[in-house]
């Protein structure tokens, strides 16, 4: 049993379904199908019952959501307790997160303009799924994220942003493909097709059939080009694609990019002098890109 498992297990439990935990947690229905009948071949029991209602765990599944959240908490402890260490050790340093679709406005300007003006402060920065960024500042593995992940505040109480930019997607379809003689789409042209797509949220307002995941940029774009699939991606992530068509919805598909942290976790000097960058950065430069 993993953290990744114990994860999975408690967003089928909190949802009652597979689907729509997949849909949470930005990952295909069958990795956590395959997550959880590992966890089953592990213990060798039944964990759960399918009813018309959905998904409910057996006697033995609720023995082991038990524990996965003790694993949870004790795993956070643990990262609480070796930050410390490290902290009293070392100069502070932060950690980014951006995901797989907005990193490309902030590189090189964004980050240049703050090396510029805090030559002294070190950084790194990971790419990683949206669902993953809140995650990451929850459990204090990075101390910011660009996400364009939609935060409910009754759901997110603990964490921070600030607006950074809005992100239009569009859709990118073969030269071949039927699609390409249209001005631009309806929801309706698209729902009965398969897509190709990052490892990240569905920037669609309804379901879509996505056999493909793939993290590869290149090769979602040789992917559309050659018509085995479509995309949707944001406009200025693919304005080079010249061998494919890119077409927007009659209503706009949009999202807001924000910076966010965690208001409950401690935070260093270090922290706060980025933070004041964030606040005066002229964001117009993002929206222009």
């Amino acid at each position: 049993m993993n953290l990744k498992q114990a994860q999975y297990l408690e967003a089928v439990c909190k949802t009652g379904s597979i689907s729509v935990a997949a849909m949470e947690l930005y990952v295909s229905r069958t990795v956590i199908s395959r997550s959880l009948r590992d966890l089953e071949e592990e213990f060798n029991a039944t964990l759960f019952k399918r009813t018309r209602t959905g998904i409910s765990l057996t006697e033995a599944g609720e023995i082991v959501r038990e524990y996965c959240c003790q694993l949870q908490a004790s795993y956070t402890l643990v990262k609480d307790k070796v930050n410390e260490l490290s902290f009293e050790k070392a100069p502070p340093r932060l950690k980014f997160a951006v995901t797989v679709t907005t990193g490309v406005r902030f590189f090189p300007e964004f980050f240049s303009c703050f090396q510029k003006e805090c030559p002294n402060i070190k950084y790194t920065i990971e790419e990683m799924s949206a669902y993953d960024t809140i995650e990451s500042i929850r459990n204090g593995r990075v101390d910011f994220a660009i996400t364009p992940v939609i935060l409910q505040e009754e759901d997110h109480e603990d964490i921070m942003k600030i607006f950074l930019h809005t992100l239009e997607s569009v859709v990118c379809v073969s030269k071949d493909d039927p699609l390409s003689k249209e001005k631009c789409l309806t929801r309706k042209q698209v729902k009965d097709r398969e897509f190709v797509t990052p490892a990240s949220r569905n920037p669609l307002d309804f379901p879509i059939k996505i056999p493909m995941r793939i993290n590869q940029i290149d090769l979602i774009h040789r992917i559309v080009a050659s018509g085995m699939a479509i995309t949707v991606l944001p406009a200025d992530y693919v304005k080079d694609w010249d061998d494919v068509v890119r077409l927007h919805f009659q209503e706009p598909v949009v999202s807001d990019v924000n910076i966010i942290w965690n208001k409950n976790a401690p935070h260093s000097g270090t922290f706060y002098r980025f933070l004041s960058f964030v606040k005066k950065y002229d964001t117009a430069k993002l929206a222009e890109y």
